[in-house]
């Protein structure tokens, strides 16, 4: 299938972290105001090394490796290094794992020093990073640039400058003050570099949507049947898609630092909303209720050892039961007024980066009112169950009273799980 296409706001911050004040192409050197008086444009332009299939290929593998800390390194975006000799074999590699751990391109560093393994100038080595690291004006950060340079390689390709504007450009034009060879990958370049350039984008979307729009990144799922229903007239949901689904679904939610659901989830599921491993990461479960009419006795209080749940309410609401859930470990959060909108802002200044939303139709319809979801995950099941106004559908009343008014999506992509069909794609807003 082809690559996803962006929302409007991520397409915004997509150009804005490919353009100001560093390069955004392999072959073009940096503005003369921004750039050491020593090193003359032309003088530079003329030493650039054009980017390489090899290039390509190893960044989709720093890609790779950053992606695999997806849930884990929030606040932090997804960031990895490679260091390679001129011949192209990769030297070291690693990737920042998230809060209180080393950063990619330091660990890379030491672990070349422990080695023994520190590069020369005739070894014409390369550093990666999908993502130019911070630097500057950060509590007079400079560690990574300093471990870029203690390398010893002579020239660095980064995928992307950072989206923060107080950032943007700055570990460039640092690594080039060092005498370090820098290329910028070109998103709008065909073929290879490009296909990498935009590997590095969708790796660090989540990042870039914070940044454009205030918001985590929110994806919102649901599985119906053909006939457009997420439940039987009853209520009974289990299970609308096969497991292969399901396990898609799992994954998905390992991606994300929280998932979200309303009360009646929680009255009519009582899920787990865990992604079915006994160890390592479990994403926050977050509730959003205005009344505080759930059971007792609901999974999502069980947290020591399993996931922290968060539950966002109205403020004053059910004083006793927020004791008592508190007394087990759930975070209870009071709002004056609690909307879809006010905890998507919540989870922003909490850090998450990408949530998940699991929630019915009642609770989605006005988080897709108000901006709240930027993808749509839409498993669709080959069943029917017919059912009359009681049997619930995605999504609730969106005020939509012509066809040509529809919502429509971006970057739709198809996938099949099992006997499942997915559709997938970016929310306009």
């Amino acid at each position: 299938m082809s690559a996803a296409s962006p929302s409007r706001a991520l397409a915004r911050a997509r150009a804005a972290s490919a353009s100001s004040t560093a390069p955004s192409s392999s072959t073009e050197s940096p503005p003369a105001s921004r750039r050491p008086r020593a090193r003359p444009r032309r003088a530079r332009a003329a030493t650039l090394r054009a980017v390489t299939p090899r290039d390509a290929e190893i960044m989709t593998r720093v890609c790779e490796l950053a992606r695999a800390r997806e849930g884990i390194a929030a606040p932090h975006p997804l960031s990895a290094c490679a260091v390679t000799r001129g011949d192209g074999d990769v030297v070291v590699e690693a990737t920042h794992a998230g809060q209180g751990s080393t950063r990619a391109e330091i660990a890379c560093a030491d672990e070349m020093r422990r080695r023994g393994a520190t590069l020369n100038s005739s070894d014409r080595g390369t550093v990666y990073v999908n993502l130019e690291p911070a630097h500057g004006e950060v509590a007079g950060e400079t560690r990574s640039v300093e471990a870029l340079a203690a390398t010893g390689a002579t020239r660095a390709v980064v995928g992307m400058l950072h989206p923060l504007p107080g950032l943007r450009g700055r570990a460039v034009r640092a690594l080039r003050e060092r005498g370090i060879e820098v290329c910028v990958l070109e998103g709008e370049a065909e073929g290879f570099e490009g296909e990498a350039a935009r590997a590095c984008r969708e790796t660090n979307e989540a990042l870039l949507y914070r940044v454009a729009t205030g918001l985590p990144f929110s994806v919102y799922k649901y599985a119906m049947t053909l006939d457009g229903k997420i439940a039987t007239d009853t209520g009974h949901s289990s299970w609308v898609t096969g497991a292969e689904a399901r396990e898609m679904v799992f994954r998905e939610r390992k991606r994300a630092d929280a998932v979200v659901v309303g009360g009646g989830t929680v009255r009519k599921d009582n899920p787990r909303l865990t992604c079915r491993e006994e160890t390592g990461f479990q994403p926050a479960r977050v509730v959003l209720t205005r009344s505080l009419d759930l059971p007792e006795d609901a999974k999502l209080w069980n947290v020591r050892g399993v996931a922290p749940t968060i539950v966002c309410t109205t403020k004053g609401v059910k004083p006793e039961f927020q004791n008592a859930l508190r007394a087990k470990g759930v975070e209870v959060v009071e709002f004056d007024e609690l909307t879809p909108l006010a905890a998507a802002q919540y989870m922003f200044k909490r850090g998450f980066l990408r949530c998940f939303w699991e929630c019915g139709g009642g609770l989605a319809a006005p988080a897709m009112k108000s901006g709240v979801f930027h993808e749509v995950l839409a498993f669709i099941a080959p069943k029917l169950v017919g059912g009359g106004a009681l049997a619930p559908t995605p999504l609730g009343n969106l005020g939509i009273e012509a066809m040509h008014d529809a919502l429509p999506l971006s970057g739709v992509r198809l996938e099949i799980y099992g006997r499942d069909i997915l559709i997938r794609g970016y929310v306009p807003n």
